[in-house]
């Protein structure tokens, strides 16, 4: 969907600035500090032990509040349902955000009590004289999703036994397994190397 960047740009810059009553959080008092910076972390522990990876992304919110605590918000907009369902898809994704803010590779660690989506749902569409054009109209909702570091030290756990495991021995039912080798003799009869 090629409208998905700029309308969540536009989201973002929506919310700069802004109070947390007015982005309709639980936690009040809280101010929009940060938006679209990329964090990294420390490398991951698992059981002890310190890996090779680390996550790094770009958040789209952060809500400072007056006690050094914060939020981190994702925005999202959505032709779809606004129900919990989403905050499952996504809770991997807010949980990283948080583990990183709170374990940074540079600067002061964040303690992050609340993640949440902050969603649009396009709900129609309508012509406006004035601005002699088209304007979208937008349902919004907050979703709050408790915090789960638990959930994420074993997700990010799975995820890395993966990454750092063995490579699984090629399977004809293996539609990757497929692909890499259709992708080699392709590569290989242009007289290329990748």
């Amino acid at each position: 969907m090629p409208l998905v960047g700029p309308m969540a740009s536009m989201q973002e810059k929506t919310f700069q600035g802004k109070s947390s009553t007015e982005l309709g959080l639980k936690n009040r008092g809280g101010l929009v500090t940060n938006w679209g910076q990329t964090v990294a972390s420390q490398p991951i522990k698992v059981g002890g032990r310190v890996t090779k990876w680390h996550i790094k992304g770009k958040y789209d919110l952060v809500i400072s509040f007056p006690n050094s605590e914060a939020a981190v918000i994702d925005c999202k907009i959505t032709t779809g349902e606004m129900d919990e369902k989403k905050l499952e898809l996504y809770k991997p994704q807010l949980e990283a955000y948080a583990f990183a803010l709170e374990n940074p590779q540079n600067g002061e660690a964040v303690d992050v009590i609340e993640t949440g989506l902050l969603m649009w749902k396009i709900s129609g569409a309508n012509i406006n004289l004035e601005m002699l054009g088209p304007v979208f109209e937008a349902e919004p909702s907050y979703l709050l999703s408790n915090r789960d570091p638990a959930f994420f030290q074993l997700f990010i756990s799975r995820v890395i036994q993966v990454l750092d495991g063995d490579i699984p021995s090629e399977n004809e039912n293996c539609a990757f397994c497929k692909y890499l080798n259709k992708r080699a003799s392709a590569i290989a009869s242009l007289g290329l190397t990748g």
